[in-house]
C-alpha cells in the first residue's frame, strides 16, 4: 500500500515481478505475455479523482527474467496518479490479471523558463504610482512552487535602487512586493527563489516603464522664466520648464499650459499668450508688446492633456486576468471600483475593492476600503480548473499539466483503433463558472470515442488444414486472439497454435517479438490408429469360422479409412454389412469407431459386421466302388467329413483312405470345395478308398460221397460253386443244392454259401 513518490520531471522506475498461481516467482519471460498500462481517472464519490497520464510519459521495458520495468515521468503536482497494470497472454486468451498502482508527485524546483513576474497596474505609469509585483514561480512542468522564499528587487533605469521606495511585502515569503518608482524610464523588477544551501533561481525579469508625473508647483518642480526686462511694444516670451513633484522634467507634448496676462491701465489687459513650441522639455508662450508704465499679472495655468483627461485622477484599472465589475464616476476622486477575476482565475494579489483618493495635486491613488495603499487586482490561473480529459479507447498524447484556462490537450485513438466521434484538439475554457474542455470552434467538446475496427483481419478458415478455430477472443477485431485445434481424428502436425490480429490487419504469432512475426498455417494430420483394430468385429478368433467372414481389405485405421468384409470360401452371405468406414465416436470424439459406409447415414449408424452361412453341397458327391458311405457331417458343407468302407466281401486296397474332409478346391481357385483325406490331407483323387474282393471270403466247401466240386483258386464274394454226382450216383435232395453262391454273412470278414433263393447252406 506504500505510494511511491517522485518529483515531477524526474523519471521513476518501478520493477514489477510476475508470479504463477501458486506464488512462485517467474524466472524467465513468457514471450506470449504482454503488459499494458491504463491511466484513466477513476471516479470516487461521483467525481473524477486524479488525472490521466499522458501517453508519452511512460513506457514498459520487458526483462529477460520475467520482470518488467515501468518508467514513469509524471508532469502534474501535487497529484496522485491512479494507474492499472493489465497483464494478458496472447497464448492463453482467458488469462488476464490486473494490478492497481498509485504514484504521488511533488512539485519540483522553480525554473526560469516557466516562471514569471507580473507587475500592476500595467505599464506605462506615472512616477509616484504604487506598483505591485507578484512573483509566480513554476517548476519545469508548469506546476506552481509554494513554500519557498522569494526576493524581489526593483532596479531603476540606471541599474541602482535609488529613487524608489520599496514597501513591505504583502506576504511573508516575498511573493508580492510593492514599490513607488520616482525616476522615469524602464525599471527592472527581478525576483529570485532561494533554496537553503543551494543556488538561487532567477525568475525572468519584468520590464516596467515609468513616465514623468504631472507638472507640479514648488521648489525643484515646474519653473516659469520671464524676461529680465520688457521693451514696450515689443513681443516677449514666457518660458515654462514643467517638472513633476519629484523634479523629473516633463516633455512639452505631455502637458498643456495656458498663460493669462491681466492688468494694465484701467485693467485693460486680458489676453492669453500664443503657444510657441521649442525644446521638448521647454514650453514657450509669446505675448505682444505692452504699453509703457504698465503693471500686469501673469497667471500660469496647467491643463493636463495626456495623463489626466477629463475627471480621471487615478490610474486606469486593467487587472491581469480580471475585469472591472463596477466603476463609478470615471476614476475621479471618490469613485470606487469592484474588481473580479475572470472565470478560471483566482486572486494572486491586490485588492478587489478600491477607492480613488488624492495622492498629490493633480494625481490620485487607488486605496482599499480602510484607506490603505492598495494594488490593482492580479489574478492567476486556477490549477486543474478543467476536469481530467476522458476518452474511450483513446490516449492523451499531450496536455498542459495544470489543466488551467487556455491549457490545451490533444487526444488520439489508440493505435489500431478507429475514430467514432469526439474532438481531438481541446482547450480549457469556462461555461457557467465551471471549467470545461472546448473544441476549436469554442463549443463544448465531445469526448473522443474510438473502437477497435471490426473484422480488421481476414478470415482464418482458408488457412486451416483439418483444423478448426477453438476460440476467438474478439472475432476478427484488433488484438483478437484465435486458438486452433485439430478436428476429431486428427493430430497436430505443425504451424502456429494461436495467432493475434495485429495493427496492420494481419494475423501474427503471439510471441513478443518486434516486429511480430507472421504466423505459420496451422495443420493437422490424421491419427494413424484412430479406430480400433477391425478384426474383433468378426468375432473372436475361435468364432471367426463360426461367423464365416473375414477381412478382405483394410486401408488403414485413420479417420475415413475403409474396411471390407467377405465370406470365407465355402460360406455365403447371411446378413450384415460388406464394408465399414472409420468415423468419430459419438461418445468420445478423441476415439474412432467403425460405422456404416453409406454417407446418407452421416456416420451415425454403427456397422453390423458380416455374418456368413455354409454353402450347401460345397464339395462334390463322392461314391466308392464296392464301398459304401458310412457317415457324413453337414451335408457336404465346408469342413464336413465323410467316411467310407468297403462292402461286405471287400477289403481296402492299395493303402487308400476311407475318411475325407470337405475343404477348398485350390486347383479351382477355391471356387468350390474338394475332399481331402483326414489322415494326411491328400486329395481324394489320390487316396479315395478302393475295395477289392476278399479272397477265400467263403469257406472252402467239401463234397460228400459221390460229389464232384468245381473248385477255384479262391472263394471270393459272389463265387459260384457247382456240385455234381459222380458216375454211379444220383442227386440226393434237397433240391437246389447243386449250385451255391458266396455271399456275405453276419460276419463282415467271412462269407457264406447260399442257395439261389438266398438261404444259407447249413
Amino acid at each position: 500500500e506504500d505510494v511511491p513518490t517522485t518529483v515531477v520531471g524526474t523519471e521513476i522506475v518501478l520493477r514489477l515481478h510476475s508470479v504463477d498461481a501458486f506464488g512462485n516467482l517467474l524466472r524467465r519471460r513468457d514471450p506470449a505475455v504482454s503488459l499494458r498500462l491504463l491511466s484513466d481517472p477513476p471516479f470516487a464519490g461521483g467525481k473524477l479523482q486524479g488525472d490521466a497520464l499522458v501517453a508519452d510519459r511512460w513506457r514498459l521495458v520487458p526483462l529477460a527474467n520475467g520482470s518488467w520495468d515501468l518508467l514513469v515521468l509524471p508532469d502534474a503536482a501535487p497529484m496522485v496518479y491512479n494507474l492499472t497494470l493489465e497483464l494478458s497472454s496472447r497464448e492463453y486468451g482467458g488469462l488476464k490479471a490486473s494490478r492497481g498502482l498509485r504514484i504521488a508527485t511533488l512539485t519540483g524546483e522553480a525554473k526560469t523558463k516557466t516562471s514569471q513576474v507580473v507587475c500592476m497596474p500595467q505599464p506605462p505609469q506615472l512616477a509616484g504610482t504604487r506598483v505591485t509585483c507578484t512573483s509566480m514561480p513554476y517548476d519545469l512542468e508548469g506546476n506552481e512552487v509554494v513554500d519557498t522564499e522569494i526576493l524581489v528587487v526593483a532596479e531603476t533605469p540606471n541599474g541602482t535602487m535609488e529613487g524608489t521606495r520599496v514597501l513591505p511585502s504583502v506576504d511573508n515569503v516575498g511573493r508580492v512586493v510593492s514599490f513607488i518608482p520616482e525616476v522615469p524610464g524602464v525599471w527592472t523588477v527581478r525576483a529570485s527563489v532561494r533554496y537553503d544551501g543551494r543556488d538561487t533561481v532567477e525568475l525572468p525579469p519584468f520590464r516596467y516603464e515609468v513616465l514623468p508625473g504631472v507638472a507640479a508647483e514648488g521648489p525643484d518642480q515646474s519653473l516659469v522664466a520671464l524676461p529680465s526686462q520688457f521693451v514696450t511694444y515689443t513681443p516677449f516670451d514666457v518660458e515654462i520648464t514643467p517638472r513633476d513633484r519629484f523634479g523629473n522634467r516633463i516633455d512639452q507634448d505631455d502637458e498643456t499650459f495656458r498663460v493669462h496676462l491681466t492688468g494694465g491701465y484701467k485693467a485693460s489687459l486680458d489676453t492669453y499668450g500664443e503657444d510657441v513650441n521649442s525644446l521638448p522639455d521647454l514650453w514657450k508662450v509669446q505675448f505682444a508688446g505692452i504699453y509703457p508704465r504698465t503693471s500686469f499679472h501673469l497667471d500660469v495655468q496647467l491643463l493636463v492633456r495626456q495623463h489626466n483627461e477629463s475627471l480621471s485622477m487615478c490610474p486606469e484599472l486593467l487587472p491581469r486576468f480580471g475585469r472591472v465589475a463596477r466603476l463609478s464616476n470615471f476614476r475621479a476622486l471618490g469613485s470606487f471600483a469592484m474588481l473580479e477575476c475572470l472565470p478560471g482565475f483566482t486572486r494572486a494579489s491586490g485588492a478587489e475593492f478600491l477607492r480613488c483618493e488624492a495622492l498629490s495635486e493633480g494625481i490620485g491613488e487607488w486605496r482599499d476600503a480602510e484607506h490603505r495603499q492598495a494594488s490593482i487586482l492580479v489574478c492567476r490561473h486556477i490549477p486543474f480548473y478543467c476536469p481530467p480529459v476522458t476518452f474511450v479507447d483513446a490516449e492523451l498524447i499531450w496536455r498542459h499539466s495544470r489543466r488551467e484556462i487556455g491549457s490545451r490537450a490533444y487526444v488520439r485513438c489508440m493505435e489500431g483503433h478507429d475514430f467514432v466521434l469526439g474532438d481531438a484538439n481541446l482547450v480549457c475554457g469556462s461555461r457557467g463558472g465551471q471549467g470545461v474542455w472546448l473544441n476549436s470552434n469554442g463549443d463544448e467538446a465531445t469526448r473522443m470515442v474510438c473502437t477497435k475496427p471490426q473484422h480488421k483481419c481476414p478470415p482464418l478458415d482458408g488457412t486451416l488444414t483439418n483444423a478448426y478455430i477453438v476460440n476467438m477472443s474478439a472475432d476478427r477485431d484488433l488484438d483478437s486472439v484465435a486458438y486452433f485445434g485439430c478436428l476429431p481424428g486428427y493430430e497436430y502436425a505443425g504451424g502456429s497454435k494461436s495467432v493475434f490480429c495485429d495493427l496492420d490487419g494481419a494475423w501474427k504469432r503471439p510471441e513478443q517479438t518486434t516486429p511480430p512475426l507472421p504466423f505459420e498455417a496451422y495443420g493437422c494430420a490424421k491419427i494413424s490408429l484412430f479406430c480400433p483394430e477391425p478384426s474383433p468385429l468378426l468375432g473372436l478368433p475361435e468364432k471367426q469360422l463360426e461367423f464365416g467372414a473375414r477381412l478382405a481389405l483394410v486401408s488403414g485405421r485413420e479417420l475415413g479409412a475403409r474396411v471390407e468384409f467377405e465370406c470365407i470360401e465355402g460360406y455365403q452371405r447371411l446378413l450384415g454389412d460388406m464394408d465399414a468406414v472409420c468415423a468419430v465416436s459419438r461418445e468420445d470424439d478423441s476415439k474412432g469407431r467403425w460405422v456404416h459406409s453409406d454417407s446418407a447415414y452421416g456416420g451415425q449408424i454403427d456397422v453390423f459386421p458380416l455374418r456368413c452361412s455354409l454353402v450347401q453341397d460345397w464339395c462334390p458327391n463322392v461314391t466308392v466302388q464296392n464301398g459304401l458311405l458310412v457317415s457324413m457331417t453337414h451335408e457336404r458343407y465346408l469342413r464336413s467329413i465323410i467316411t467310407f468302407k468297403c462292402d461286405a466281401g471287400y477289403e481296402t486296397f492299395r493303402n487308400t483312405k476311407a475318411s475325407f474332409r470337405c475343404g477348398h478346391n485350390y486347383a479351382n481357385n477355391m471356387a468350390d470345395g474338394a475332399w481331402y483325406a483326414v489322415e494326411d490331407d491328400s486329395p481324394i483323387e489320390e487316396s479315395l478308398l478302393q475295395c477289392r474282393k476278399i479272397p477265400e471270403f467263403c469257406p472252402s466247401p467239401s463234397g460228400g460221397e459221390g460229389v464232384t466240386l468245381s473248385r477255384g483258386e479262391a472263394w471270393p464274394l459272389d463265387s459260384l460253386l457247382k456240385m455234381q454226382c459222380n458216375f454211379g450216383y444220383e442227386p440226393n435232395p434237397p433240391p437246389g443244392m447243386d449250385r451255391l453262391r458266396c455271399r456275405p454273412s453276419s460276419d463282415p470278414r467271412a462269407g457264406q454259401w447260399v442257395q439261389h433263393d438266398g438261404y444259407a447252406v447249413p
